[in-house]
């Protein structure tokens, strides 16, 4: 008789609080439609301000639609961010742990404000900038004393102020990518739910902690994706990728260590590479053309394949089969090094692409 193990009680576990976390979100998603439309917390997707071609504009939402929708994923954050500090404490391991998970809870929980507050008023990209970093730099000073930068084949540098610089700007770039690609109905939250499969097979032996809290985002993804996905009827909105690459972001440098050892360079960074190269090729091609790279327009990789005569939801499912090859490539490189390189050349190749669609002077 096959013996009924820890392991099978943590698997259990793990589908428990992914189902209920599904469950919460399934049921308040619903509500939230309800109040957004009555407090008009919504938006409309063509937004005359922003530098939208007509070839893009004429396929866009002709309605209304909630923008408030990281609601739900912070409800569900919240139950498992509770679950895990007050009923599962006896897991954690150190008291490192237990400060990264308060740090956590509350950086989280500040940057999920600030994205609200953002749907709702629109806030200055230059005021929310300022705030991220200094949410994300408290973030890194209460958690990690010291900071080890491991980069693959080269061993681990000790880099204590360059470190905690380079990681502030880490975690907001991922914070901000995800915010940037929020563009076609489903796509983040379909790239997000990705990243969090294969954070989830890479975490599932080595942290019990991360494993339930991806499972339970990953629950609150896919409840929501049934809202979010083609037609939309509501949006993630600032307070949802904010909330969700800050997070994802996190997770990618988690240690139960004082010292912190980081491996998001082969690990997180592939997983997060669609977001990641949109975000960089975006800005040097805006900087290149003498603009602000702050200042939003509609030439995303998603508006590419718009342009060029691509359907959008074709476009969401091409985009999240990259995302798909990114993750497998970031599973090998577990086990060997040379897919490190291999990286750097799919990312060069998904750059070439990028440009090989139209561009804005065709339009």
């Amino acid at each position: 008789m096959m013996e009924f193990g820890f392991e099978n009680i943590f698997l259990i576990e793990v589908i428990l609080v992914t189902g209920f976390s599904g469950l919460l979100t399934r049921l308040i998603v619903p509500r939230i439609i309800k109040i957004a439309h009555k407090k008009s917390l919504t938006c409309h997707p063509k937004d005359t301000y922003v530098d939208v071609p007509k070839a893009i504009r004429k396929r866009t939402h002709d309605h209304r639609i909630p923008v408030i929708g990281g609601i739900s994923v912070y409800v569900s954050f919240l139950f498992v961010m509770f679950y895990i500090i007050f009923l599962r404490n006896e897991f954690n391991s150190t008291e490192h742990e237990t400060v990264q998970l308060y740090s956590l809870l509350i950086t989280a929980t500040f940057l999920f404000i600030i994205g609200l507050l953002d749907d709702i008023y629109r806030i200055s990209y230059l005021s929310r900038i300022v705030v991220e970093t200094i949410v994300v730099a408290v973030y890194l000073f209460v958690s990690f004393d010291n900071i080890l930068i491991a980069i693959p084949g080269m061993g681990v540098v000790n880099s204590n102020l360059w470190g905690f610089v380079f990681l502030t700007i880490w975690l907001l770039t991922i914070i901000n990518s995800f915010n940037l690609i929020d563009g076609l109905d489903g796509l983040a939250t379909g790239l997000i739910s990705i990243a969090v499969v294969f954070l989830l097979v890479i975490y599932f032996e080595s942290s019990q902690l991360i494993t339930i809290l991806l499972s339970a985002l990953l629950g609150s993804l896919i409840a929501f994706l049934r809202f979010n996905f083609f037609p939309a009827k509501i949006f993630l909105g600032s307070s949802g990728v904010l909330l969700l690459g800050f997070v994802l972001g996190a997770v990618g440098i988690w240690t139960p260590e004082v010292n912190t050892s980081i491996n998001f360079l082969q690990y997180t960074s592939f997983l997060l590479a669609i977001p990641l190269v949109d975000l960089f090729v975006v800005f040097a091609e805006r900087i290149y053309h003498g603009l602000n790279p702050f200042v939003a327009d509609s030439w995303h990789i998603h508006d590419r394949f718009i342009a060029a005569n691509f359907e959008a939801k074709n476009t969401v499912y091409m985009i999240w089969i990259w995302g798909f090859v990114c993750g497998l490539v970031a599973i090998f490189m577990q086990f060997w090094i040379p897919f490190y390189f291999l990286s750097i050349f799919l990312l060069i190749v998904f750059s070439t692409i990028y440009y090989l669609l139209k561009s804005k002077e065709e339009i």
